[in-house]
């Protein structure tokens, strides 16, 4: 229950990190 909250955590901020890089990225290219 726990490793599996963990992971779903980890996957979260990988998809918040990444989402923010691109449009940080998106921004940068005007």
């Amino acid at each position: 229950r726990l490793y599996l909250d963990v992971v779903l955590y980890r996957q979260y901020f990988e998809l918040i990190g990444f989402t923010s890089i691109y449009y940080y990225h998106e921004a940068q290219s005007f």
